[in-house]
């Protein structure tokens, strides 16, 4: 009886284990990460060049009419000697040379062939114009031509080629007005080609 128990009990046993089962042979995998949201990297942004803003310079005042430098030199006709007219408003765009003289003046006489020389050079870019102060047309013409002068030679038999506003007291004279009318440069009184040149020159930088 005993022996009979002894072999039910391991037959019991035996049937214990093939039921169970047994545990994994590899060790247990983790379990899976829970999934990341990748966030989308922002673009690097670069900023556009603003577009120029129109900003105009505000318009120059005009300069005041007068007859010293910084003034408008007023405007005139005079006529030329050998016909025609010289009238400034319709010679500004460039600079103007205004030289003011008579044939019995020795500084003006003098003074003649260094303008006639700047007028060779120059005269492309620049207007030149001689007024003879209290002579008629005969005497400027003649004084021209004898003296070979390419300068154009104006007259003025009352002496007052600007009008009642100015009076010409003494001369030799000269204005150098850029190419507005502005009077840039005053001279009373014989100069030489170098004075006058540089004038010319900052009048036609202006």
């Amino acid at each position: 009886m005993r022996r009979y128990v002894m072999i039910l009990a391991v037959a019991a046993l035996i049937a214990a284990f093939s039921f169970a089962g047994c545990g994994p042979a590899s060790p247990p995998k983790d379990p899976p990460a829970a999934a990341q949201t990748e966030q989308p990297t922002p673009k690097s942004t670069e900023a556009l060049p603003s577009e120029p803003s129109e900003t105009s310079e505000p318009p120059k005042p005009a300069a005041e009419p007068g007859f010293d430098v910084g003034n408008a030199l007023p405007d005139f006709s005079v006529p030329l000697a050998g016909g025609g007219t010289f009238t400034l408003s319709e010679n500004l765009g460039k600079p103007v040379f205004i030289n003011l003289f008579a044939t019995w003046c020795p500084p003006c006489v003098g003074e003649m062939p260094e303008i006639n020389q700047l007028h060779n050079e120059l005269g492309d870019q620049v207007n030149f114009l001689v007024i003879d102060i209290g002579e008629d047309e005969k005497t400027a013409l003649d004084f021209a031509e004898q003296n070979g002068y390419s300068l154009p030679f104006a007259y003025s038999v009352d002496g007052m080629p600007f009008g009642n506003d100015y009076l010409v007291n003494s001369i030799p004279q000269t204005f150098v007005l850029d190419a507005d009318g502005v009077i840039s440069a005053y001279y009373l009184g014989s100069r030489d080609y170098d004075i006058f040149k540089a004038a010319i020159q900052a009048a036609l930088a202006h």
